[in-house]
């Protein structure tokens, strides 16, 4: 389980997901430096089931897609991606493809979420 908080930027968070293949968990809340890159580190990730990324202001449907797209995706049980300003109906898209295990997720405050995307879920 890892909690990460605002000073860590995209480069150490890159480092954490690739020096911890078996996190099972992330919160990465408010975390207002990390970036769509900063995830790639976690797109070889095996082991996550809860994802919390909200207030991630700089995330994009890229930075979600790291995690997703990886070997976690089909295992995720909790994704919270409130207020993550860029992401919208694309990603929701790929996680409704990827994450069959999802029992919850939040999208609160993303302008390009739409109603059609949500119910993609």
């Amino acid at each position: 389980s890892s909690g990460i908080n605002a000073e860590y930027g995209g480069a150490s968070v890159k480092a954490i997901g690739r020096g911890c293949p078996d996190m099972a968990h992330l919160f990465l809340i408010d975390c207002i430096q990390v970036c769509d890159m900063g995830l790639k580190g976690f797109s070889q990730t095996r082991g996550l089931r809860v994802v919390n990324l909200g207030d991630c202001i700089r995330l994009s449907d890229q930075g979600v897609r790291n995690i997703v797209d990886g070997p976690s995706g089909p295992q995720i049980r909790e994704l919270n991606l409130t207020n993550c300003l860029r992401v919208g109906d694309t990603t929701l898209f790929r996680i409704a493809q990827r994450c069959h295990n999802l029992a919850y997720a939040r999208f609160c405050y993303s302008e390009f979420v739409t109603d059609a995307g949500v119910e993609l879920l």
